[in-house]
């Protein structure tokens, strides 16, 4: 069972402080409810939402992906190919030319 929980800011004085500001400078206030979970790996993670429903929805969405298996982190996703591709080549024992393959991509950018 995945831990997914939501957290009510309303009582945090950071939360307080940045919805003055907000109202102060005519801007949209930040959202009150924050849902937490640990990601496969252990890694804490966090979504802040406006509304309760959204904030449950957003908490059983989660609970599902991560129950199942189904759980993408999105900021891992964004890496170069480059940086996939020659960390690939430096774990791979099978190249049949290692001298060869580890300049490939220095030029790709």
């Amino acid at each position: 069972m995945a831990r997914v929980w939501i957290e009510d800011r309303i009582g945090h004085t950071a939360y307080a402080r940045a919805l003055a500001e907000a109202k102060r400078n005519g801007r949209t206030p930040p959202g009150r409810y924050r849902v937490r979970w640990y990601d496969p790996d252990g890694k804490p993670k966090m979504k802040t939402l406006a509304r309760k429903v959204d904030a449950e929805a957003e908490r059983t969405r989660m609970e599902s992906r991560l129950n199942d298996g189904s759980y993408r982190d999105l900021a891992a996703a964004r890496v170069k190919f480059v940086e996939v591709a020659e960390s690939w080549l430096r774990r791979s024992t099978s190249s049949a030319r290692p001298a060869a393959a580890t300049g490939v991509f220095s030029t790709c950018t």
